[in-house]
């Protein structure tokens, strides 16, 4: 009898899980007919119905971040492009839409530098229809900051066939040496006003400036999967280390309670990331991105504890940080505290309407 029984769960069980998938794969179809006919708005609605029925997948995110962006939600849109590229590194469209994004607030040098990070490592696996695109943007600096675009962006002045061009014409050597000349001096005087006003000034306007420098470099040096991926080989080294191998977990006595040791593994290995984030002694911003991309990455491996320790930190650091409170209420969503959930949803500074949705 307690055998039949099983085998009706399990039926009972795979029944429940087709019709999820059933319902998930029209809720699918629905959100590519909406993006094909640019149905944002919309789109955003499906986007967290799949999400609350835990299809979460990196084309849907993309579709996210492309719908925000399309209504012109920029920060928004911005999050969600962070979150594809954590789930997957290598998604092209994510990227381009990355440099768009930073063209349209007033940084084309991250703009173009994404760009020629893309002809560098995919240039080959770009179709026909991307490379339209990216030519569409980058050509109108090809044509206006030739120059800057050679010595700066080598992919993009191969892209657009400037690398074998001069920089400046032969016969404008005089003018632009007296040119050089002016500007460096400009720059010496100015470099000694900061470095006067740099000594003075103490205040917190400065410490975030100094904190967006130390991100930009540690972005260049170091990239949140590469870290993560480290601090998993030293998590494995200090088990093997303390004498506790993964086979051993097998052979554990039955009353031995797994979930303490879950528990363990999790905060071992977030205390790890918190350590490295802390050695990194980057700013407030680039903490707070850091601790959310790593939370991320325990998110997708179902550590839900070690996620909402690395969270927890990001908003001592910063509690009114909306990126931060909307991955909070949807962990805390995921672990089944909807109260909580709906808590630090409130406590954000604009309303997102896809969070809502899905704490609805």
């Amino acid at each position: 009898m307690g055998k039949a029984s099983r085998q009706m769960k399990k039926k009972q069980k795979n029944k429940e899980e087709q019709a999820i998938n059933m319902a998930n794969r029209e809720t699918e179809e629905k959100l590519r007919e909406q993006m094909e006919h640019g149905e944002y708005e919309k789109a955003i609605e499906t986007i967290a119905e799949l999400v609350q029925a835990g299809d979460v997948k990196p084309e849907f995110m993309y579709d996210a971040a492309y719908s925000y962006f399309m209504a012109g939600d920029y920060d928004r849109s911005a999050n969600w492009v962070t979150n594809t590229l954590t789930a997957d590194p290598g998604h092209i469209d994510a990227r381009i839409l990355l440099a768009r994004l930073c063209i349209l607030q007033d940084r084309p040098d991250d703009g173009l530098a994404v760009f020629d990070f893309i002809l560098e490592n995919y240039g080959t696996a770009l179709s026909d229809e991307k490379k339209e695109e990216i030519e569409e943007i980058v050509a109108f600096y090809g044509r206006n900051e030739k120059a800057k675009i050679v010595r700066d962006y080598p992919h993009i002045a191969k892209f657009l066939h400037l690398d074998g061009e001069k920089a400046e014409p032969e016969d404008k050597a005089a003018a632009l040496l007296s040119s050089l000349k002016a500007k460096v001096a400009e720059a010496s005087e100015k470099a000694s006003q900061v470095k006067e006003q740099a000594a003075a000034v103490k205040d917190k306007a400065v410490e975030a400036v100094a904190g967006a420098a130390d991100a930009a470099a540690d972005a260049a040096a170091k990239k949140p999967a590469d870290i993560l991926q480290a601090l998993r080989a030293k998590l494995a080294e200090a088990k093997e280390e303390a004498g506790e191998k993964i086979a051993g977990a097998v052979s554990k006595p039955a009353a031995e309670p797994k979930v303490a040791t879950q528990d363990s593994e999790s905060h071992t290995a977030a205390e790890l990331m918190l350590r490295e984030v802390e050695a990194q002694n980057a700013g407030a911003a680039r903490k707070i991105e850091m601790l959310n991309s790593f939370a991320g990455g325990l998110y997708l491996e179902r550590d839900l504890k070690g996620a909402e320790l690395l969270l927890s930190e990001a908003l001592k650091t910063d509690a009114q940080s909306d990126y931060t409170l909307r991955n909070m209420a949807l962990l805390q969503l995921e672990m089944g505290n909807r109260e909580r959930a709906l808590k630090f949803a409130s406590l954000m500074k604009q309303a997102d309407f896809l969070l809502l949705r899905t704490l609805r």
